[in-house]
């Protein structure tokens, strides 16, 4: 790991020779790196302060260690309550990450699959054996919205295929919400046009509600219960043991490490998951294909404020 020191300013009688040395193709690279770092500044605020320089057509940078420091969070007042930890590497967004090196080495990144909704499955002594947010046996999109507002066909297919990430907000609000009314509302006033790229009227709620509560029957109870907070200190608790085993970078229910450990992570991972929840198991998946180590960039042909570049750790 290699932090990143701030670099004192020269004395004022070393100017006229840095001047002198200066090219005008430096001073152009100079001010390529700082544009592609405003730009990737704009989407992660917390890279300002990060040593970075420009290379061909990517931007590297040296995370410091701070960026490391986790704080653990909870609330209202109680250690049962969220509890989850922070630290600022986490703002690095999600498809910048598979450009990131630890020890000069590629990553690999894993989630917990569905793991909320296997915890829930869990407690009632149950397993989670399929795609939590899976329903179109009972619940088609694109079909309810034709039937509220009459689609052509193209349309039709834009909603069946965007209809997993509406499930998969709505069951994430309905387990997160305090009571029925709050569950409502925030389904009614959901942002669901940045969600699925587009409108999405409000009678199709209460079938989508419904095909939920059918789909998840064993849990169904915790539907508006408030039981997010308090599912957030366990996933705490296991992204602690995980870390600790591991070393890897914990992004609440995901956690990056070395490509060549992937197989270390993902037994850590079920096994934390098993020896918290009584024995039961639970999926994990890959988040994106890792990088070879020869490789400096991914398939991508980006520029250097498109991409992030390379962070290194």
């Amino acid at each position: 790991m290699s932090p990143s020191y701030p670099v004192p300013s020269p004395p004022d009688n070393t100017l006229s020779s840095i001047r002198g040395n200066t090219s005008p193709h430096r001073l152009q690279r100079a001010h390529e790196a700082e544009k592609a770092h405003e730009a990737v500044v704009r989407r992660c605020p917390t890279a300002w302060m990060w040593a970075h320089e420009l290379k061909g057509n990517r931007i590297e940078y040296t995370v410091p260690e701070m960026a490391l420091e986790y704080q653990r969070k909870f609330c209202r007042g109680s250690w049962d309550c969220g509890g989850r930890f922070y630290a600022d590497v986490q703002n690095v967004p999600s498809e910048w990450r598979k450009h990131m090196r630890i020890g000069g080495k590629p990553v690999t990144e894993l989630d917990y699959d569905n793991l909320h909704i296997a915890m829930l499955y869990a407690g009632e002594g149950r397993q989670l054996s399929r795609d939590a947010y899976d329903i179109t046996s009972g619940f088609n999109l694109g079909a309810e919205m034709d039937e509220v507002i009459g689609l052509c066909e193209e349309e039709i297919q834009f909603y069946r295929q965007r209809q997993r990430k509406v499930v998969k907000r709505a069951l994430n609000v309905l387990i997160n919400a305090e009571n029925y009314q709050s569950a409502y509302e925030a389904l009614k006033h959901h942002g669901w046009t940045e969600e699925i790229g587009a409108p999405l009227a409000g009678e199709v709620f209460k079938p989508l509600v419904g095909a939920l509560r059918k789909k998840h029957k064993p849990i169904s109870n915790h539907f508006h219960s408030d039981a997010g907070i308090r599912l957030q200190r366990k996933d705490s608790d296991l992204a602690y043991e995980v870390m600790t085993q591991t070393g890897a970078i914990g992004i609440h229910d995901g956690f990056v490490i070395e490509a060549s450990r992937e197989k270390e992570l993902r037994d850590a991972m079920k096994r934390a998951f098993a020896e918290a929840l009584g024995g039961y198991d639970i999926g994990v998946s890959r988040e994106f294909e890792p990088l070879t180590e020869e490789a400096g960039s991914a398939s991508d042909t980006g520029s250097a404020s498109d991409t992030g570049g390379d962070l290194s750790l």
